[in-house]
């Protein structure tokens, strides 16, 4: 399961997320500006969570907030690329 920590302007994301998940109520906090980082260092998923990190962008970008990407995995980045999503996510 996936645990969400907020430190400053920072989001970690720590833990696993998958289809086999419960997402309800899940969600990424709406920063106090309009700008956020995502430590991605311990976060691992799949198509399922993949879904749910798109969702969370999209949220957070039509709120007027911008995402910074950190720490991203090799593992999220290829099942971005395979899934289409990479430009979505904005990850570099």
């Amino acid at each position: 399961m996936l645990s969400i920590t907020v430190e400053s302007d920072v989001v970690k994301l720590v833990g696993k997320l998958s289809r086999f998940d419960n997402f309800k109520g899940l969600s990424i906090p709406q920063p106090q500006n309009d700008f956020l980082s995502l430590d991605m260092a311990e976060f691992s998923t799949d198509t399922a969570g993949l879904a749910w990190l798109v969702k969370q962008k999209l949220l957070l970008e039509a709120a007027g907030v911008e995402l910074k990407w950190h720490n991203v995995t090799d593992e999220l980045v290829k099942l971005a690329s395979i899934s289409n999503v990479i430009d979505i996510l904005g990850i570099e």
